[in-house]
């Protein structure tokens, strides 16, 4: 047999090696993104993926979801903003522009901003949907009866608000935390 032929042989391999590397598993990941000052986490299980904030840098949290995201799953399940300060909000937007996002949540839409008014433009042309939460609510990402489901039950704020669709306006500072109850 010609060096071709083994040539050919081992980068099919490598290849079968690179695509069952990036194959989801069972087990929930948390990963903390280094997006410099602010915050960005993600949450994974299966095929299924949360993103909570995504920091001040574009860049970088996308540099993020490169990294730990399949390079064929161009979709996040659910992305909750738990404030809307600059340094949660501003890399949400090319994260939105370059992922397919089903859903959006968040507790606090009184902050009014040109980086929040950006993201609301594109959540609606996107035509994401946007939802306010309250204590006790439970997030669900998955199909049902998958093995893969992620879920989140809010632990803040008391109760929901008409201010938290990202709207922007004035008003007392609400933010969302939740904790992990099923992964």
């Amino acid at each position: 047999m010609n060096k071709g032929w083994w040539y050919g042989v081992g980068l099919l391999v490598g290849l079968i090696i690179l695509i069952l590397g990036q194959m989801p598993d069972e087990r929930i990941h948390l990963v903390v993104c280094d997006v410099g000052q602010g915050d960005a986490i993600l949450l994974i299980k299966g095929s299924n993926q949360v993103l909570v904030d995504g920091g001040p840098s574009q860049e970088k949290i996308l540099t993020c979801l490169e990294k730990y995201l399949p390079f064929y799953d161009r979709r996040i399940e659910l992305i909750v903003l738990t404030n809307t300060d600059h340094d949660h909000l501003a890399g949400l937007i090319p994260v939105i522009e370059r992922y397919e996002v089903i859903q959006f949540v968040t507790a606090d839409g009184v902050r009014a901003s040109s980086t929040l008014t950006k993201l609301r433009e594109i959540l609606i042309e996107q035509q994401i949907p946007v939802t306010g939460v309250e204590r006790g609510q439970k997030l669900r990402v998955g199909r049902v009866g998958e093995e893969s489901k992620i879920e989140l039950e809010v632990v803040w704020p008391a109760r929901a608000d008409t201010r938290c669709k990202c709207q922007g306006g004035k008003g007392e500072r609400a933010e969302c935390c939740f904790a992990l109850t099923r992964g």
